[in-house]
């Protein structure tokens, strides 16, 4: 009987501990907003590029947004 405790208590240690390192992991993930300034401008330029079509020249609030090159980070 004590092989059979013993193996259920570690079956049920390892679930707990996948579960807490489940719960670190995806803790952050789905509740977060934008961290910089800059992230809601972006976020705009991409999504006239998206409705617009025009993949080429972005543009915010309708004027073309050139100040970064194309490709930076």
């Amino acid at each position: 009987m004590s092989t059979t405790q013993t193996g259920d208590q570690t079956q049920s240690w390892k679930f707990i501990l996948v579960l807490a390192i489940l719960a670190v992991v995806f803790s952050g993930l789905f509740d977060h907003d934008v961290w910089t300034p800059d992230e809601p401008r972006v976020a705009a330029i991409i999504h006239s590029m998206y409705l617009t079509g025009d993949f080429i020249i972005p543009q915010f609030a309708g004027i073309s947004f050139v100040e970064k090159p194309l490709f930076s980070s």
